[in-house]
């Protein structure tokens, strides 16, 4: 099953009409596994649970990318059943799918490129460093030393 989710990772990317069938035959071994008569839980913290898991969100989120959202709502709801604490983060998305909106690729929410991962970095750094001086100005410290990781210089 594992191998089939990492196969439906690779080509997703590519499509989902190509990466829905390695999520489908993984979820489908899955499934041959537990027995029709299976009315359990599947947690995520069970490690050999993850495969199958995997397998199931890969196959929904395809089956949603492909606005078959009737199907792609019915494998979300059953990862809620399977696994209540959701720890692939289900819940964020089954609204959208019951709405009918289209999936939104990850690519597009987060993505970042290493010029702006380094612009960001130097602004976070840049506000790091004025709030030490701040905090440190507070305390009644003249200067901050960045690389003693403390304020010093003591008023």
């Amino acid at each position: 099953m594992g191998r089939h989710a990492h196969l439906g990772n690779i080509a997703f990317d590519r499509g989902p009409e190509i990466a829905i069938r390695h999520y489908e035959v993984g979820f489908r071994i899955g499934e041959l596994s537990f027995g029709e008569s299976f009315d359990g839980l599947l947690r995520w913290g069970w490690i050999d649970n993850r495969p199958f898991l995997r397998c199931l969100k890969g196959f929904g989120l395809c089956l949603w990318r492909l606005g078959r959202f009737e199907e792609a709502e019915n494998i979300f709801e059953r990862m809620l059943w399977l696994n209540p604490s959701d720890n692939q983060g289900v819940r964020f998305l089954i609204d959208d799918v019951q709405a009918g909106l289209a999936e939104r690729p990850h690519r597009t929410r987060v993505a970042r490129t290493s010029q702006q991962h380094a612009k960001l970095q130097s602004v976070v750094e840049d506000l790091n460093f004025r709030n030490l001086v701040i905090h440190s100005h507070s305390l009644g410290y003249k200067t901050a030393y960045i690389s003693s990781g403390h304020a010093s210089d003591r008023a």
